[in-house]
């Protein structure tokens, strides 16, 4: 898309009303055709985008943007059109006109590329970024919004409740309301409310809430639910983050509208955090920048892969080890494409039969296998192997979950032996999904629980690695020994 952008205004000397405060923030004029955007940038390095949520503008990021400043970030917290110190020539917003205004500020600023954050509203315009301009998207990070690509069910529908009223909204009302428990799992301050709501002295920011409503979010929502997006690609890597407390957009139901990323996105994952809300970036600005930080990083790698990691070997593990540390423990994510389908790949896993050929190889040396499995909920997964003459393993997992042949989440304790001494106890929560994907099987596996970093770094780099390499093998012959018997 072409857009014109104009040279950067001179910023006032007074803001009215006044900013609220954060501090180390440069304000900046842009104008963009048809408005003034008001921008605040802080930090120096690799750019980062950061679009607001509504009723929210640039200061939902004042905690967030000065920590990613602080990891060699650039960080540009513009305010969108129809939202809090950006002025528009005249009043009304159409379904890409934030889009437009954003392409015009990226190109004032002599931002080509940039990792891409976005909340709420926001999320409107960074999926419009990253499928029609996808080369200025490095990675995106995209919160309490579900994918473009989601398939629609009535679950979903309380999600869109809160519509009715903000389509007829008729100034003076206040959004205050907006913040309340239905939203927030930690009840905002008075003067954190203060500080979002100051800006509804602002001529125009009240009576802009139908404009916004009418000429982009329904468009959009029209074109979300018609499954416009599933007809497109989503080539940007992508991280989706819900709050936990975030009604009706509960794990269960995110998974299940995302299940087919493979199909509709080149790279897709999502996280949830704890004790955490609709407002994420107020409910756990922590949680939200280890996320974004992990992701980008990981992005880096992707497209620097190091002289360890063959970029062949790296694309086709397409391997998500997201940094997490939490309250859940530290984390893994790691994505392998398996040979065969999810039923076969499921049933090869979880199959004691299956199991006994494909952990056998664990190590070059010879050992031996002991494994039994009670695949119902509640039930146990037992095994004790040998990855070489030196180590004994005892892993027990209880299935907390099964849809076969496409998710599964257990429990393990695991426990090893090396040299005839017994290691501490590992506790961790594995989930793993199963996904068509070209003519194989996209294998996610999530585990949670680590407690050091070393041990994540193990698991991540040697274990699962390893251990879906053999899988697939097994699966691989499996299917050319049935071929052949046929």
């Amino acid at each position: 898309m072409d857009t014109t952008a104009f040279p950067q205004d001179s910023v006032p000397r007074t803001w009215s009303p006044p900013l609220p405060e954060a501090a180390g923030f440069e304000h900046l004029m842009i104008r963009t055709p048809g408005a003034r955007c008001h921008v605040a940038v802080i930090g120096e390095g690799e750019p980062v985008l950061l679009l607001h949520g509504f009723p929210q503008h640039w200061w939902q990021w004042r905690l967030i943007a000065p920590m990613l400043a602080a990891h060699g970030h650039r960080v540009v917290c513009p305010d969108l059109r129809g939202s809090g110190w950006t002025e528009a020539d005249a009043p009304g917003v159409r379904r890409e006109t934030r889009l437009r205004d954003v392409l015009a500020i990226l190109d004032v600023l002599g931002i080509h590329r940039a990792h891409v954050m976005s909340h709420d509203m926001g999320a409107i315009s960074a999926m419009q970024l990253a499928y029609e301009n996808p080369e200025r998207v490095r990675a995106m990070v995209q919160l309490s919004v579900p994918p473009a690509f989601l398939e629609f069910t009535p679950r979903i529908i309380p999600a869109f409740g809160h519509l009715p009223a903000l389509l007829m909204h008729r100034p003076p009302r206040s959004m205050r309301y907006m913040f309340g428990p239905r939203y927030m799992f930690h009840p905002l301050p008075e003067d954190v409310l203060a500080g979002y709501l100051a800006v509804e002295r602002r001529p125009g920011v009240l009576r802009s809430v139908r404009d916004l409503y009418r000429g982009m979010v329904v468009p959009e929502t029209v074109r979300l639910v018609c499954g416009d997006y599933r007809r497109m690609r989503l080539h940007p890597p992508t991280l989706v983050v819900f709050g936990r407390n975030d009604e009706p957009f509960t794990e269960r139901n995110v998974r299940r509208i995302s299940r087919r990323h493979a199909r509709y996105a080149d790279r897709f994952e999502l996280a949830f955090v704890d004790d955490a809300a609709h407002f994420v970036t107020d409910d756990a600005p922590d949680a939200v920048v280890a996320l974004a930080l992990g992701w980008f990083e990981q992005q880096d790698r992707f497209e620097r892969p190091g002289p360890d990691r063959p970029a062949k070997k790296e694309a086709r593990r397409r391997d998500l080890m997201s940094r997490i540390e939490g309250a859940e423990g530290i984390g893994l994510r790691v994505q392998q494409e398996l040979p065969g389908t999810p039923e076969e790949v499921f049933d090869a896993y979880t199959d004691p039969a299956g199991q006994r050929i494909w952990l056998s190889a664990l190590g070059p040396d010879e050992g031996w296998v002991r494994t039994t499995a009670d695949l119902r909920v509640g039930g146990v997964w037992e095994a004790r192997f040998r990855p070489n003459p030196q180590t004994l393993v005892h892993d027990v997992q209880t299935y907390r979950e099964i849809e076969r042949p496409n998710r599964l989440v257990t429990d393990l304790v695991g426990e090893s032996s090396i040299g005839g001494r017994w290691m501490p106890p590992l506790e961790t929560r594995i989930t793993m999904t199963f996904e068509a994907s070209g003519g194989g099987t996209l294998v996610t596996v999530e585990q949670r629980g680590f407690p050091a970093a070393e041990m994540r770094d193990l698991f991540a780099n040697v274990v699962w690695p390893g251990g879906l390499d053999r899988l697939g093998a097994f699966v691989a012959a499996s299917a050319a020994e049935r071929e052949g018997s046929a």
